[in-house]
């Protein structure tokens, strides 16, 4: 009597804990296959210094590809900007990295950007890093994308050809000091227009505001990597665990500010239960 309690509670075990095993595969398996989805997310932002043209218009947000685009996500995400009708497309760093590999493949979708609106790019910490190991970026200007590197381009809108000045800010490991990055960020600042700026990191949401931008759109967070129900984003480069900067719309003083979760998937490892994202800001 005594071995068939040692036998059926062991083989209760060993059922409990095929039973977790299971459950955990599958968890991670439909993780993993939300990470390879894309969704276009629709936000909206504080419309105070919005000029009357921009109003009711959208921008789209792209960040993080990270070079790599599968066909059937570049015509999902191409399909998506035609129908979305975007007065301009923001591409906020990290499109490419050090894989030359995938360049073909980002190239392939970037090239026909400028043909659904004017897009501006501004340098994340890979494509700094690029430049740094002597790899060209300047193809990307061949595409009729600009590339604003701590410098501003104007916007006109129609009808009335009221204006926003778009600026893009350098990573910031593209440097010297942390105070040289923030004189940068300053003067870049337009006071009398409504300014958008193109800057990677997330984090400096205080600098941002302080600089007294009316919009930021960044991304590098890639949305936590890892999205845990219930939780939320994990980890993010320069923010650690639980980072609050990873996705969405937040408000500093009289800053907006849109973080993307990007579209890349495989840096450092899968996303999990983090669908790649193009966001289109709604004014």
């Amino acid at each position: 009597m005594h071995a068939y309690i040692i036998k059926y509670k062991s083989g209760w075990r060993l059922a409990l804990i095929i039973l977790l095993l299971v459950g955990l595969a599958s968890a991670v398996g439909i993780g993993v296959y939300q990470g390879e989805q894309l969704v276009f997310e629709r936000v909206t932002v504080p419309s105070a210094n919005v000029p009357e043209a921009l109003k009711g218009r959208t921008i789209a947000v792209l960040s993080d590809l990270h070079g790599h685009i599968t066909e059937e996500n570049a015509a999902l995400l191409l399909e998506g900007l035609r129908e979305a009708d975007p007065v301009a497309i923001l591409l906020a760093g990290d499109m490419v990295d050090s894989r030359e590999a995938y360049w073909l493949e980002a190239r392939a979708l970037m090239e026909v950007l400028p043909d659904i609106a004017p897009t501006y790019y501004s340098y994340g910490n890979h494509e700094i890093a690029n430049i740094e190991r002597g790899r060209a970026l300047g193809w990307l200007e061949d595409l009729g994308i600009t590339v604003l590197r701590n410098e501003s381009a104007v916007l006109t809108l129609e009808p009335g050809g009221e204006t926003v000045t778009l600026s893009g800010l350098d990573d910031r490991i593209g440097f010297a000091s942390e105070r040289s990055y923030i004189l940068a960020m300053n003067r870049l600042r337009n006071a009398g227009s409504y300014q958008i700026l193109l800057s990677h990191r997330p984090e400096y949401a205080q600098d941002y505001a302080a600089a007294g931008f009316d919009l930021v759109v960044s991304g590098h967070a890639h949305g936590g990597q890892v999205r845990l129900p219930l939780i939320g984003p994990l980890l993010a480069p320069h923010q650690g665990f639980f980072p609050k900067l990873a996705e969405g719309v937040h408000v500093t003083g009289d800053t907006a500010q849109v973080i993307s979760r990007g579209l890349g998937n495989k840096v450092p490892f899968p996303r999990l239960f983090n669908p790649r994202e193009v966001v289109l800001v709604q004014f």
